[in-house]
């Protein structure tokens, strides 16, 4: 499975930031790093494919991180 397809496959429970995204894909034995996580994101979303969920959450860091959805 590609790190796109892992990406997927973890919003297909639902939305998810880029954290939620790493640790339910890295839960799911897809390995890759968070960076990794988040280029692929990025990615899907110039695709079309994910979307801003128009939520946000406070991230572990104390910034607000955007929630992420299947288009």
């Amino acid at each position: 499975m590609t790190h796109k397809e892992a990406v997927l496959d973890a919003l297909s429970d639902g939305p998810l930031s880029d954290y939620g995204i790493y640790h339910t894909a890295r839960a799911r034995q897809h390995k890759m790093t968070p960076s990794s996580a988040r280029s692929r994101r990025a990615e899907l979303v110039r695709e079309g494919l994910v979307e801003d969920a128009g939520m946000r959450e406070l991230s572990s860091t104390g910034y607000s991180a955007i929630i992420w959805r299947l288009s």
